[in-house]
């Protein structure tokens, strides 16, 4: 028996009343649940703000007169922190930026904060939080037999 059946089984057994359809239908009936999914975290979102907070300001007066500077606005509006790092290489190769200012850039974009994009609630099925996806009839009674 597979697990898939093994569960449909365990399941039946205490439903009430016993019928297949009825059964099936609630099985895959979805509601507003808690999302059993684990909570991640994800690089925390930065803004130019915060970034040149931490670059002392005769860097930040060199950085802005480079065309680096608009490819750094750019790169922090995208949420591009790959772009960022690079061009914060490019600041230090030009002189323009400290190897402890990028150290303290560097720190800031490493944070991470819980995904803000994940829904506390979903809609799932009894069958699907089970892993088992949709649950048809015909295997409700292959399962029972």
């Amino acid at each position: 028996m597979t697990p898939k059946q093994l569960w449909i089984r365990a399941r039946y057994a205490t439903f009430t009343p016993q019928n297949v359809a009825l059964f099936t239908s609630a099985m895959n009936t979805q509601t507003m649940v808690v999302n059993p999914a684990p909570l991640t975290n994800v690089p925390k979102r930065i803004d130019i703000k915060q970034a040149f907070d931490l670059v002392p300001d005769t860097e930040a007066f060199a950085i802005s007169e480079t065309r680096t500077y608009d490819r750094l606005l750019d790169a922090f509006k995208q949420g591009r922190m790959d772009w960022v790092q690079d061009n914060i290489q490019t600041l230090i190769a030009g002189g323009k930026m400290t190897v402890a200012t990028a150290q303290a850039l560097a720190a800031l974009m490493s944070q991470t904060e819980p995904d803000p994009n994940r829904p506390a609630l979903i809609l799932a099925s009894p069958a699907q939080l089970a892993g088992h996806g949709l649950i048809l009839c015909d295997e409700v009674e292959a399962a029972l037999l």
